[in-house]
C-alpha cells in the first residue's frame, strides 16, 4: 500500500478514484510483490497521469475569470452605452488570483485532514 500512497502523494487525484485505481494495478501487478521503488512509483504515476484534475481545474478557472470579466464589460456597457475591452492580460491577472485562492483553500483542507489525522 505504501507504494500507491508514494505515487498518489502530490497529485490533485479525483476522489473515489483511488480505490478503482488500487483494483486495476493490483490487477496489473497479478501478485508482485509491490515495494515503494522507483520503478513501481514511475509505473502507477504514469498509469495516474490521465486521472490529474489539475489541468482541468485551471481550465475551468481560466474559463471562469474570462466569463467574469465579459460579464462585467456587458454589464458596463448596458450602463453607458460605452465598450470596455477586455485584455488577456487582464483575464491573466483575474486567472491568477483565482488560481492562488484555490490553492490556498486546498492546502487548508490538507492541514485540516492532516491535523485530523494526527489528532486520532
Amino acid at each position: 500500500m505504501e507504494v500507491f500512497k508514494a505515487a498518489i502523494d502530490g497529485l490533485g487525484i479525483a476522489p473515489g478514484v483511488t480505490t478503482d485505481l488500487v483494483v486495476e494495478l493490483a490487477e496489473l501487478a497479478k501478485g508482485d510483490e509491490l515495494k515503494a521503488d522507483e520503478k513501481w512509483v514511475a509505473r502507477i504515476r504514469k498509469a495516474i497521469k490521465p486521472l490529474d484534475v489539475m489541468p482541468r481545474i485551471k481550465s475551468q478557472l481560466h474559463t471562469a475569470a474570462r466569463k467574469e470579466l465579459d460579464t462585467e464589460a456587458m454589464k458596463y456597457h448596458r450602463r453607458t452605452g460605452k465598450f470596455k475591452a477586455v485584455t488577456d492580460g487582464d483575464i491573466e491577472t483575474l486567472y491568477q488570483e483565482k488560481l492562488e485562492a484555490y490553492l490556498a483553500k486546498k492546502a487548508e483542507k490538507e492541514a485540516k485532514k492532516k491535523a485530523i489525522t494526527k489528532a486520532s
